[in-house]
């Protein structure tokens, strides 16, 4: 009998596979599962009668004997749906209300569908994410929403005192916390990039990311915000766990940066997933501990993947609100105890989803861009020739876009992209029609071209209070031009 096996997927353009909730999956044409479709997640089964099922449609190029079952992150089974049932081909629909096989509810988190059809000798298995959440994060579009993830640690450089008595180490935390949150995420139907998938650093091959002529540790962390900026996140969570020489410390911690120029949004996002952390670890509570609030939202730590603009060991600086978490210490007995637990961890990523839903949702203005035509990916143009620039516009925000320009400046071009937060040399702008939540426009940008010499050009939008987007914590769009002078 030949196996084979399907991961229903999409991929982002910067940085690691991302699986949508309502992307369909694709085989070969003679494979019995043609694609899955997940619907109606996120999810939260509740009572109320609002999205208390979530369900895949099955479609069958032939006859099969289907299985359908449900299993969580870490592979076990959940609940069995479908048994060996006999199908024609065709598109076939099965449901989950959240419940396992005793009927039970479960706890919110990354789920998957696993599918197993087998058409006589040939078997075939197909799995599709899908989150059971409270709330959605942005409903009239997730997948424009970017969440980037950088589960801490997991480099050659920061490992010396990153491990617990019991010899486990912080990153593996990490890491697992990050891939929950990921699949969660992407179960929702939401785009993400996380900055490691293994226990390997992200400067991999290693290179001075940051010119000061040495290869380091600041290479490894410019690579976590190269990640982040690349993609054009929306938000950047750095998530750690702690340790002290004290074993009665412990609780969760919350760190931001008040010299940046979007530091309130930080300080929000900050204040949702601290409050949402103690949400979650406070389900394990007892009565001799509960998850300590002395720790708080602080500022006062200059963690380099918040920092600012600081040449030449800080040139690429994260250009999204963000925030480095820090949940539980490995040093406190009872809270290592926890970490080493599966259900603890996947509590501490659904707290990270439940902040970033509550930060989307609160959040005025948004913006996604994407290039449509770019003059200068081709190669070199002449100075002084008309470029014309098509640019995808879809509005993130909660508030409708009015008002809008869409603005094309220039500044020298550097490695990868500016970070410098410089405005750059206007050329020109366009006005943008009103846009909804989730709604989309295509604007044309012209102008001539600068004088000979490399360039990025950036694109940012402007509102009608004279702000910037990129003020506000949206990356802009930037595209390198290389201009030569006009032939004699």
């Amino acid at each position: 009998m030949r196996r084979h096996s399907l991961v229903v997927g999409l991929v982002l353009a910067v940085a690691t596979t991302v699986v949508g909730a309502a992307a369909p999956s694709r085989a070969a044409a003679t494979d019995p599962i043609a694609a899955l479709t997940v619907a109606g997640s996120p999810f939260y089964p509740n009572g109320d009668g609002v999205r208390e099922k979530v369900t895949v449609a099955i479609r069958l190029t032939q006859r099969a004997r289907l299985t359908v079952d449900v299993v969580d992150f870490d592979g076990n089974l959940v609940r069995t749906r479908l048994k060996d049932a006999d199908r024609a081909a065709g598109t076939h629909t099965v449901g989950w209300q959240g419940r396992n096989a005793a009927g039970k509810r479960v706890a919110d988190g990354p789920y998957r569908f696993r599918v197993r059809a087998v058409a006589g000798k040939l078997e075939q298995t197909a799995e599709a994410w899908l989150a059971k959440a409270r709330k959605v994060i942005y409903a009239a579009r997730p997948g424009a929403i970017v969440v980037a993830i950088d589960p801490g640690h997991g480099d050659v450089y920061s490992e010396g005192g990153r491990t617990a008595p019991d010899g486990s180490h912080e990153k593996e935390y990490n890491l697992d916390i990050g891939l929950r949150l990921r699949a969660m995420l992407e179960g929702a139907g939401v785009s993400t990039i996380i900055t490691r998938t293994s226990q390997q650093g992200v400067n991999t091959p290693e290179w001075d990311r940051n010119g000061d002529g040495e290869v380091g540790y600041a290479d490894e962390l410019a690579a976590r915000n190269d990640t982040a900026n690349l993609g054009r996140a929306d938000v950047f969570i750095s998530h750690h766990n702690n340790l002290a020489d004290n074993t009665r410390v412990g609780g969760p911690s919350t760190y931001y940066r008040q010299d940046r120029v979007f530091y309130a949004e930080s300080y929000r996002l900050a204040k949702l997933v601290q409050s949402n952390m103690l949400a979650r670890l406070d389900l394990y509570r007892t009565d001799t501990w509960k998850p300590s609030r002395s720790h708080g939202v602080l500022s006062h730590q200059r963690y380099y993947v918040l920092a600012p603009y600081n040449p030449p060991n800080l040139v690429r600086p994260t250009l999204m609100p963000g925030v480095l978490s820090e949940g539980l210490f490995l040093t406190r007995p009872y809270e290592l105890y926890l970490l080493k637990q599966p259900r603890v961890r996947q509590s501490m990523a659904v707290a990270y989803y439940d902040a970033v839903r509550a930060f989307i949702a609160g959040r005025s203005y948004g913006a996604r861009y994407a290039v449509r035509s770019d003059p200068g990916a081709a190669g070199p143009v002449a100075a002084g020739a008309t470029l014309a620039y098509q640019v995808r516009l879809v509005n993130t925000g909660m508030n409708a876009a009015s008002g809008w320009r869409l603005v094309a400046s220039y500044v020298p071009a550097v490695t990868l992209y500016d970070g410098s937060g410089l405005r750059g040399e206007p050329r020109g702008e366009v006005a943008v029609p009103s846009l909804g939540r989730g709604a989309r426009s295509e604007r044309s940008v012209t102008f001539t071209a600068p004088p000979a010499g490399d360039w990025l050009v950036k694109f940012d939008l402007l509102l009608p209070n004279g702000r910037y987007l990129s003020d506000l914590g949206i990356p802009p769009l930037q595209l390198p031009l290389t201009v030569e002078a006009p032939a004699p």
